[in-house]
């Protein structure tokens, strides 16, 4: 079972994650529903990067009150937000290849996968605390 720290810093993950994933939502279905990208795992994909730079320096200032440097964390950051891009893109287009869902439904099976990847991979090495002793 997590302990209190940790579950502290999911809900706060989760609270920031939701702020960027509205953004993430807005930039697909507007990208969609203005006809600028036909693509619903391009528009995704976009939306995704959009969502991920809002996550970074919400999670690194209240999340995970980092204290290294950006230089540190930032490449971190995004090294796993480009997995989490990938992965995102990878279970759409699984899913709309594979279903007749809605795309909105299909996304957010996507991002409850990334959401789970992304938090336990930047817990565990983007904003690890290091340890004296």
């Amino acid at each position: 079972m997590p302990g209190s720290a940790t579950l502290q810093r999911l809900v706060k993950y989760t609270i920031i994650g939701a702020a960027g994933t509205a953004a993430h939502y807005v930039v697909l279905i507007g990208l969609i529903e203005s006809s600028l990208l036909a693509s619903p795992v391009v528009a995704s994909s976009v939306g995704a990067v959009v969502g991920a730079l809002i996550n970074y320096f919400l999670n690194y200032r209240f999340t995970f009150q980092a204290t290294s440097s950006h230089r540190s964390t930032l490449p971190k950051f995004f090294l796993i937000a480009g997995a989490g891009v990938v992965l995102n893109g990878v279970v759409m287009a699984i899913l709309t290849h594979l279903t007749s869902w809605l795309y909105i439904v299909n996304q957010l099976i996507a991002t409850a996968v990334t959401l789970l990847f992304t938090f336990a991979v930047n817990s565990a090495w983007t904003f690890k605390e290091k340890r004296h002793g």
